[in-house]
């Protein structure tokens, strides 16, 4: 006789009952986020309100660092893929080693909080897109505040005395910071490769078509 309980009929097969639809995030600064805020939680809940107001400065300036690592590692991640995509190999790994990995915290003037000096390395027709991009969508707008302004804290934490620098946001405020900073990186990768596909078709890029 067939079970009618869940999962009855895999385990008379010798299969395993399914998995849990429920996962943890992949995310790892989220994964992190997670991690610390309960750790801070505990030490209050275990009668520390001192020591947890201590560990949660010390968190936030962790969070901050990891994100910006993060957004580091995801923007030469992003250059390769592109470069890749558009380039001989060689030519890419070329671009990579000497464009990006060598000289990421050049690209942009994090004090300024915006991108417009990295859009300028990439040409002036691109700086005019991205500049309306933003001008036309908000959160792509916001995307690009935020990414600058956590390479910009991030900046000012690591070439200061880590222990005694004044970081005020906490860590709900960080990790929604870099929620907001994180449609950034896709969307320069979209108009990279439609900034390619116009030199290739030699007709209006996508994205402008839709604009007009």
């Amino acid at each position: 006789m067939t079970s009618d309980a869940p999962g009855g009929d895999r385990k008379a097969n010798g299969q395993s009952p399914a998995e849990p639809t429920d996962s943890a995030p992949t995310d790892t600064i989220e994964v992190l986020f997670d991690q610390l805020s309960r750790l801070v939680e505990s030490l209050k809940l275990t009668g520390e309100p001192s020591l947890a107001i201590s560990v949660s400065e010390v968190a936030s300036k962790s969070l901050l660092i990891a994100a910006a690592s993060r957004f580091e590692a995801e923007f030469s991640e992003m250059f390769a893929g592109v470069a890749s995509h558009l380039a001989a190999p060689a030519i890419a790994e070329f671009a990579l080693n000497q464009g990006v990995t060598r000289k990421y915290h050049t690209l942009f003037d994090w004090p300024s909080g915006n991108a417009n000096t990295f859009y300028k390395l990439l040409g002036a027709a691109f700086k005019e897109r991205a500049t309306r991009l933003a001008a036309s969508d908000t959160a792509f707008a916001t995307s690009v505040t935020e990414f600058v302004a956590i390479g910009n804290e991030r900046n000012k934490l690591v070439h200061s005395d880590f222990a005694s620098f004044p970081l005020t946001a906490t860590l709900d405020e960080l990790v929604q910071r870099y929620r907001l900073a994180r449609n950034f990186l896709p969307s320069i990768r979209s108009l990279l490769l439609e900034e390619a596909m116009h030199a290739v078709t030699g007709g209006p890029p996508a994205r402008l078509e839709d604009e007009q």
